[in-house]
């Protein structure tokens, strides 16, 4: 019963976002989820606030996002919530970071409303997975390159 346990999300934020026991993580990724999909909220203005904003560069409605496959969503998510790269994916020490990643499902990860698996909480989990081998902090998520 912590007030950082509450959040009022639309019901596909909510299927997306993840199952984490770390709210700082949490609120992050809601941050994130609101700039990528932020353009939405323009849809039903009226045309002639559209055709202002198009004058300066702003996005109206957004975007289709394609369904992936799920790790290359997971995969998605690493990289541009927390700034993973391609080098980051190559080098790792996957079984070493597949042990640490399942503790870290195991242990710090729950099932909301019986939604199994979300490409948020595994990115999540990967991410503090590889900074507790890398021995970097845990709570804090990585700038965007």
């Amino acid at each position: 019963m912590d007030v950082r346990n509450f959040a009022l999300l639309c019901s596909e934020h909510h299927a997306e976002a993840p199952d984490v026991a770390d709210a700082e993580s949490f609120w992050a990724w809601i941050d994130y989820a609101e700039l990528r999909d932020s353009p939405d909220k323009w849809a039903n203005a009226s045309d002639e606030v559209k055709d202002f904003l198009r004058k300066h560069n702003i996005q109206i409605g957004k975007e289709t996002r394609e369904s992936l496959p799920f790790f290359s969503a997971v995969k998605g998510e690493l990289k541009s919530l927390y700034g993973w790269t391609d080098n980051d994916l190559k080098k790792a020490d996957w079984l070493e970071l597949m042990d640490e990643f399942h503790r870290v499902l195991d242990t710090a990860t729950g099932r909301h409303f019986s939604i199994d698996k979300k490409a948020s909480t595994y990115a999540w989990a990967y991410d503090i997975a590889l900074r507790r081998i890398r021995g970097t902090s845990s709570s804090v998520i990585r700038e965007s390159p």
